[in-house]
């Protein structure tokens, strides 16, 4: 019996600590996709050129990256032109970076519906939960905010990217601005 429950820890742990890792450890550092690419262009590294993306152009881990960049620099529409490129529309990074381009475009009840649905089949998504906790914030929910700060440290995320991030806005009583 001991051995099972010691076992389980260790597998929840690990767990934790898997997805804490995949995170990003810092918002995304600026390329030519947000440089030098306008509208709804992103850049093509092999031909040295910016390019409209298409299905099948770019690889989902290379569209999530353009997508988190785009975000992260205020293109947040063009940011989900790129997110709807992606083959596997259910994996759980496509759907958080649906969520926080959302959330930063305004559109906070779409966004929501995004956070909960990754956080449902993925709880222990611990940028979710910070982007989730940021937007409970922006609609004035502090109370749930805080919740899901104790959920990332619950899991595992205390000191990462993510905890660090929902603290500063907590401690700022608003959302991060970017």
């Amino acid at each position: 019996m001991t051995r099972t429950i010691i076992s389980i820890a260790a597998l929840l742990a690990s767990t934790s600590l898997v997805q804490a890792a995949s995170m990003p450890a810092s918002p995304p550092k600026p390329t030519e996709t947000s440089t030098v690419c306008t509208d709804d262009m992103v850049w093509d590294s092999d031909a040295q050129v910016c390019v409209i993306p298409e299905p099948a152009m770019f690889d989902d881990d290379t569209l999530y990256g353009m997508a988190q960049e785009l975000a992260y620099s205020g293109r947040y529409d063009d940011a989900i032109d790129v997110l709807r490129l992606a083959q596997d529309q259910t994996d759980p990074r496509i759907q958080t970076y649906y969520g926080f381009a959302h959330r930063k475009a305004g559109r906070s009840a779409v966004a929501m519906q995004f956070y909960t649905d990754v956080i449902a089949t993925h709880p222990d998504n611990l940028l979710a939960r910070s982007y989730y906790g940021q937007a409970l914030l922006q609609d004035g929910n502090h109370e749930g905010a805080w919740k899901q700060l104790a959920e990332i440290t619950a899991r595992g995320g205390a000191g990462s990217w993510a905890h660090q991030d929902l603290v500063h806005s907590l401690r700022n009583r608003r959302a991060a601005s970017y």
